[in-house]
């Protein structure tokens, strides 16, 4: 009789066992999932490499700036983060010396832990870090993320070179790449009335219309229960409207603001009832605040330099005869002299010489930023010499101006190097 309880017994707890190594094993292979492996090619990259990655715990310094192919997968580092909280990532560049000035930085959670970085779990970190300088980010735990152990990845690239959403296994020549685990935790049970929090500080009051920016909160609730919904409001003190996907602790407004807009975030514990946040007031800076300066190492030291631009336009013609200009910093913003005035529609030729002794090395490129967002976009560019050089010291080019253009006074920005 007792040896029949004993065996029953025995059964039992191997049942049991058994059902929590095969538990055990689950979360084993979704830890160690297949990921693809990135490449960065260019092992001459500096000013694009990764010097440091910083995310809770987590703080890697790389013994060497440029690992074998580009890409390490660090386990000696880890951290916890809890769904629903707000955590920094901060990525630092190397200083350069390099071919590179600076870099463009993604970073992809593979929250539901299925072994492939979606593009809905990717960041942009950045476009343009400057080379020696470091990025800081929040990064809120999604409620819909799974808890357990999850796959990091963070790729740099040199500036003006594609990382985007889906680039989390492309291979690339400059930048570097590192892979890291993290323990996603539920966090403890709401109770009690939540509290919205304040606006972090990152949280801009004005920015640069159709930029994307970011909105986060501190000092919020979290926990398992929590529920989050951001709303914006044209005018102060509402009407507010729920914005639609904004249902985290951050919100990214990717496509940025036209005109001024109010935010506030609502919280509730349990779906109970909903705490609201003091709105934030986001207005839109005047577009001449908001076009970048360029930069040059060495400014004409060298005798390379723009020495005339002309553009003739429906009456009045644009002949910049200059020296060399920016006062050692190789920038001149040229805003006295004559606008062209163009028609929509029509065809002008812009022509760019230089006085170097030899024309043929020196590339240019000429934008107008004719959505009047303060950048200078790709989409813009009406002149490109496509490495062909500056044959015989000057070269024009056509361009065509688009025919739903609007009258007004835009930027042109002429660039040699």
């Amino acid at each position: 009789m007792k040896k029949s309880i004993f065996t029953i017994g025995s059964k039992s707890f191997s049942l049991l066992l058994g059902l929590f190594l095969l538990l055990t094993a689950v979360t084993e292979s979704r830890a160690q999932q297949s990921y693809c492996q990135p490449a960065n090619t260019d092992p001459n990259g500096q000013g694009s490499y990764i010097a440091n990655v910083t995310f809770g715990a987590i703080n890697y310094t790389p013994t060497t700036l440029y690992p074998v192919n580009g890409f390490s997968y660090i386990t000696s580092q880890t951290t916890t983060v809890i769904i629903g909280s707000n955590e920094n990532l901060s990525v630092s560049i190397d200083p350069g010396g390099g071919s590179y000035l600076g870099a463009i930085i993604s970073v992809w959670f593979d929250w539901n832990q299925d072994g492939v970085f979606s593009a809905s779990e990717w960041t942009q970190v950045a476009t343009n870090a400057p080379a020696g300088t470091t990025v800081t980010v929040p990064i809120t735990i999604p409620p819909s993320a799974m808890s357990g152990v999850t796959r990091m990845r963070v790729r740099t690239r040199g500036t003006g070179n594609q990382n985007g959403a889906g680039d989390a296994c492309t291979s690339m020549g400059s930048g570097t790449s590192y892979d890291f685990d993290i323990t996603v935790s539920p966090g403890a049970p709401c109770t009690g009335t939540p509290s919205p929090g304040t606006f972090a500080a990152s949280v801009p009051d004005s920015v640069c219309a159709n930029i994307g920016f970011g909105l986060t909160m501190t000092g919020s609730t979290f926990g398992s229960g929590i529920t989050y919904q951001w709303q914006s409001s044209a005018t102060s003190g509402g009407p507010w409207t729920d914005i639609s996907g904004a249902t985290n602790l951050s919100y990214n407004v990717t496509s940025g603001i036209t005109s001024t807009t109010y935010y506030r975030l609502g919280i509730s514990c349990n779906a109970g009832p909903v705490q609201y946040s003091s709105e934030k007031k986001i207005s839109v800076k005047p577009v001449s605040e908001c076009y970048c300066t360029p930069t040059y190492t060495y400014d004409c030291s060298s005798g390379d330099l723009i020495s005339n631009v002309t553009l003739e336009g429906e009456s009045v013609v644009l002949n910049n005869s200059t020296a060399c200009n920016g006062n050692g910093t190789g920038y001149t913003y040229f805003n006295t002299l004559p606008k062209p005035d163009l028609a929509p529609g029509n065809s002008y030729d812009v022509s760019v010489a230089t006085s170097y002794s030899s024309p043929t090395y020196e590339q240019v490129k000429v934008w107008i930023d004719y959505n009047k967002n303060g950048v200078f976009e790709a989409s813009e560019l009406i002149a490109h010499t496509n490495g062909a050089g500056l044959v015989g010291g000057s070269t024009s080019f056509n361009f065509t101006v688009p025919t739903s253009l609007a009258a007004g006074d835009y930027r042109m920005r002429v660039r040699m190097v």
